[in-house]
């Protein structure tokens, strides 16, 4: 399901791509759910750092969103992302393995296997399913997207 944003979303884009993807699969479903990974900049540590974000949708058009863990890239690729390269595209260059992202993606990289794509997916799912989960403790329930 396309994102309808950048190749390589930053910021508030990864959060808008994870809706619109929701929002496109729940044509087919109950439930949409829309990963997307985006670039977020941290003042405090002066770096990018990698977030997957998760939205669901239900049929009533209420959206729920969570996030996995995030971290840094090193600074070669921060400098080929900034250079205009996807992080995908950089780490493929740096691992000279053009199919990392469809298997342990570079989170499996840069852990040494420790942890892959599918893990912090499973996270970011879990957080946006929080609200849903727990619906009686969220005042209101859950509520329908603003936008």
């Amino acid at each position: 399901v396309a994102s309808k944003v950048s190749e390589q979303p930053f910021e508030v884009e990864a959060i808008e791509g994870a809706i619109n993807r929701a929002r496109e699969a729940l044509k087919e479903a109950d439930y949409g759910v829309g990963i997307e990974a985006g670039l977020f900049w941290n003042e405090q540590v002066r770096d990018l750092l990698d977030v997957q974000y998760c939205a669901v949708v239900d049929k009533r058009g209420r959206v729920t969103l969570g996030h996995g863990p995030g971290f840094g890239y090193p600074p070669a690729v921060v400098a080929r992302v900034k250079a205009g390269k996807t992080v995908g595209e950089a780490i493929a260059e740096i691992t000279g393995d053009a199919t990392i992202g469809q298997t342990t993606g570079a989170i499996g990289f840069l852990t040494e296997g420790r942890m892959d794509r599918t893990r912090l997916t499973e996270a970011a799912v879990l957080m946006a399913m929080v609200p849903r989960i727990r619906k009686g403790l969220y005042r209101g329930g859950v509520r329908p997207a603003t936008k």
